[in-house]
């Protein structure tokens, strides 16, 4: 028989180690120059050139300024989640979308 755990709005579709997994791997890339973090949103930059979609956020352009000055115009561009409260300290944003 298969167990249903009761899922709340703070909730994760991962158990614990994962999830953490997940997270502490952000960290270690935190300074990638594909990596942008964005009012708390988990962003990685794909390298797709032609809109498509399948691309990252169905291929929509997006511009992005990273707090040191470089803009990047992409198509690929991935979500992978709001950053956990216990992160942000750890990753905190380094760009905004600029338009």
């Amino acid at each position: 028989m298969c167990k249903i755990k009761d899922a709340s709005i703070d909730s994760h579709p991962f158990d614990d180690t994962s999830y953490d997994s997940f997270w502490e791997q952000k960290i270690v890339i935190k300074n990638d120059k594909d990596v942008a973090r964005i009012n708390g949103q988990h962003y990685i930059i794909g390298s797709r050139q032609i809109p498509d979609d399948g691309n990252g956020l169905g291929g929509e352009w997006r511009t992005i300024k990273f707090n040191n000055g470089r803009i990047v115009k992409t198509c690929d561009l991935w979500h992978q989640g709001k950053i956990p409260e216990s992160y942000i300290d750890r990753l905190p944003d380094n760009a905004i979308f600029y338009e």
